[in-house]
């Protein structure tokens, strides 16, 4: 139920609280780690249910805002890709730990 301004900062303070290389994912990395986990373990992440989804660092313009890019929706058909204009329950963030 929060807004992505506050659970981008969240990736940030757990990432200084840590000392390590936190930070939000990137639409083609989320996208990538959904597959590769579901492909050696046959679990499925972000499913469509319940419907969750991850924001991403990338920013899309709808009217005069920005708004995330998130991956998620899993299911048998594939998962969904998109940026729309809501804050919405079901969009949490991942937090990607560079190597």
């Amino acid at each position: 139920g929060e807004t992505y301004v506050t659970q981008k900062a969240l990736v940030t303070q757990h990432a200084s609280r840590t000392g390590l290389p936190y930070k939000l994912p990137g639409a083609l990395e989320a996208a990538t780690a959904i597959l590769s986990h579901y492909v050696c373990s046959g679990e499925r992440l972000y499913t469509d249910d319940p419907w969750t989804h991850t924001r991403c660092q990338e920013l899309l313009v709808h009217g005069e805002r920005d708004y995330p890019v998130v991956v998620g929706g899993f299911s048998f058909g594939g998962f969904y890709v998109s940026s729309y204009n809501v804050d919405d329950d079901s969009d949490g963030v991942a937090s990607l730990r560079r190597f």
